[in-house]
């Protein structure tokens, strides 16, 4: 009942080869595609269509263009190799076999990354029709542009994901807009609205993507009137307002507009009527100078006085971290704080709701 036993290959046939091949994929221990995350299986899939487009441009010289439309790569791929495709995808473009490519998304990461002339921007005006807008077409300067396009990080870029966008000095105004906007009952999260800090009063590359014929949203800049001391407080009619405020101003065109303090953010805060609740924050990190602040402010007269007293005792490099500590004290507690009118004026702009 003995049986004799061997081992074979199968027939070195094509088709048996071909059926016997597995992909296997990961990093270290490899494993089967089914296995491996959807945003790396969405790469492969771009990777192999785009393989097979430039073997088809080099084999048929009869192939002008290729074409290469994709929805929204950015599903299930981490952000830097969201950043990596988008470099590789311009590559493509420009190599040997070129491919064009037609990219959908709603991230601000391949937009950040990819090349301002490129991007085309899909939006509702006011009136809620669809608008293409080119970026390419806005009124910018080589030397803006090129300033756009260092500055649209992928937190500056969700202005093109906007429906609304407050442009803002600084990181203080950054900060605290969205929790005072909460404070008059408006969520600027819910709203789509963004709050792009410029870092700097440069205000017009910004500007320019809002004027007539660019981007049909809303667009309000924050910024401070600074008067000269000599015509303070006369300037609160913005008459003798600073030279780069007046170049705010005009650069109020299109769905833009400008809202100006009466003289600083900080100052116009506690004009308010918030100046003892400034001090009061102030003095949890800056005891010392806090309490003198207090005093300042307990001893002014008038609500001008006041302001005046919070900004003699606020050290300039404190601002960010005043801004930070009261942002974080007005989120639990809001009692009893006002919101400046030029704020509410950009906010009304920006959302079409009446504050009252």
């Amino acid at each position: 009942m003995a049986q004799s036993a061997e081992l074979r290959l199968s027939s070195p046939e094509f088709r048996r080869i071909a059926q016997s091949l597995r992909a296997r994929v990961g990093p270290g221990e490899h494993f089967e595609v089914d296995e491996n995350g959807l945003g790396y299986n969405n790469l492969l899939y771009i990777a192999t269509v785009l393989g097979e487009l430039q073997k088809t441009k080099a084999k048929d010289a009869d192939t002008d263009l290729a074409v290469l439309l994709v929805e929204e790569p950015e599903a299930h791929l981490h952000p830097h190799l969201q950043s990596v495709l988008m470099g590789y995808l311009g590559e493509v473009s420009t190599g040997e076999q070129p491919v064009q490519v037609f990219l959908t998304t709603h991230s601000p990461t391949l937009a950040a990354g990819a090349d301002l002339d490129s991007l085309n921007v899909i939006h509702a005006d006011s009136g809620g029709r669809i608008m293409s807008f080119p970026i390419k077409a806005c009124d910018l300067q080589d030397v803006e542009k090129r300033y756009l396009q260092r500055y649209l990080d992928v937190t500056k870029s969700q202005l093109f994901f906007s429906r609304g966008v407050v442009l803002v000095e600084g990181i203080s105004e950054a900060l605290l807009l969205p929790v005072l906007a909460k404070g008059v009952g408006i969520d600027l999260c819910e709203r789509a609205i963004s709050v792009v800090n410029v870092q700097s009063v440069a205000f017009a590359p910004f500007a320019k993507l809002f004027h007539e014929g660019g981007l049909q949203l809303p667009a309000a800049m924050v910024t401070d009137a600074d008067p000269p001391e000599e015509v303070f407080p006369a300037a609160l009619d913005l008459d003798g307002m600073s030279a780069r405020a007046k170049n705010a101003r005009a650069l109020a065109k299109g769905t833009v507009r400008a809202f100006f303090s009466c003289k600083t953010f900080e100052y116009d805060l506690a004009l308010a009527g918030n100046a003892a609740r400034m001090a009061t924050e102030y003095k949890t990190f800056r005891p010392g100078k806090g309490a003198d602040m207090e005093n300042a402010v307990a001893s002014a007269k008038d609500t001008a006085g006041k302001a005046k007293a919070v900004m003699q005792n606020m050290d300039k490099a404190d601002k960010a971290v005043f801004a930070q500590v009261l942002a974080e004290s007005l989120a639990g507690d809001w009692r009893d704080f006002h919101v400046p009118k030029y704020l509410c004026g950009a906010l009304e702009h920006v959302t079409g709701i009446d504050i009252p």
